[in-house]
């Protein structure tokens, strides 16, 4: 039987008939991804916490201060400052958008103890003093009975004190600290953002919620004192103390905020005074305890409610 034959009319007919399931298949696989990605979209935008924080940044050791947690901190954009709705808010509070690269973090304030190790390693006098290079000779240290003192040619935390923040510390003494270890302190965007919990951050006033009792150590509970560090709650990234215990040097001069976006801000360019941040055990009014409170001193100010933390790229 001789094979049937087509008109070319009807072969293009059936070339039709046979692409158009491919057509359709094609635009369900479309409508698909359409949906995935809507739904996606959603979660994020209900749940951002589950979503942003699926990464997290490798572990990370200080050699010289080994009892040191670090903590990773994700980079990403936040709106430094308070809102002009904030009845605690300070003028100096102007809201910006900053943009940070990832940072480390120390997980607590620098004890008594870690920073005695420092000035024995530097061999630090009985006067505390030290020369920094492109800052001359300046104390870094203040001797008091819960901070550190100098005994028989040793530098030592007050007894029982060995856990307690160091207080009693000039910038100058922070800086000589950091340039030991290696690392720096935080830049004033970057304290912020850490305080405010990073890209985890459930918005509360003070480092790690809205009741001060929980996360500081303040006036209204400290006995007038400082305490251990890491007594408290951690706040959203795992961070002890950044609100209460010490006052807290950054790196930056203080100055006014820009109204521009910033990427990595460091501050002004010069100043008179460096930025201090968190409130301390002395603080009186909840105010002086947020996370966007902003106070500034005389580098060479070292008194009884002043420490540090530290930062690593």
């Amino acid at each position: 039987m001789p094979p049937e034959r087509f008109s070319n009319d009807e072969l293009l007919q059936q070339e039709a008939l046979n692409k158009k399931p491919n057509i359709s298949i094609k635009l369900w696989l479309i409508a698909g991804v359409a949906i995935a990605v809507c739904v996606v979209g959603l979660l994020i935008a209900i749940h951002p916490g589950q979503w942003q924080h699926s990464h997290t940044l490798p572990p990370r050791k200080v050699e010289k201060v080994p009892d040191m947690k670090m903590i990773g901190v994700l980079g990403g954009n936040y709106i430094m400052g308070s809102d002009v709705s904030d009845s605690a808010r300070d003028s100096d509070e102007r809201q910006h958008q900053v943009f940070l690269n990832n940072f480390y973090i120390s997980s607590t304030e620098v004890t008594n103890l870690q920073y005695c190790r420092f000035l024995n390693d530097r061999h630090i006098a009985a006067d505390g003093k030290m020369n920094l290079p492109g800052y001359g000779e300046h104390v870094l240290v203040e001797h008091f009975h819960w901070g550190v003192e100098y005994a028989d040619g040793i530098w030592r935390p007050g007894k029982g004190k060995e856990q307690h923040p160091v207080i009693c510390i000039s910038w100058y003494g922070a800086k000589a600290f950091c340039d030991w270890a290696g690392v720096r302190l935080p830049t004033e965007a970057e304290w912020e953002y850490a305080a405010r919990g990073g890209n985890r951050s459930r918005g509360y006033t003070y480092s790690g919620g809205n009741d001060p009792k929980s996360v500081a150590w303040y006036f209204g509970n400290s006995s007038n004192m400082s305490h251990a560090v890491a007594q408290k709650e951690a706040n959203e990234l795992g961070i002890y103390d950044m609100t209460g215990n010490v006052y807290e040097w950054c790196e930056d001069w203080y100055g006014e905020y820009p109204s521009m976006p910033q990427s990595n801000p460091k501050g002004a360019v010069e100043g008179t005074e460096r930025v201090l941040r968190g409130g301390s055990w002395m603080s009186v009014a909840a105010r002086d305890l947020r996370s966007m409170m902003r106070v500034a001193y005389m580098p060479n100010s070292s008194f009884i409610y002043l420490g540090f933390r530290f930062v690593s790229p």
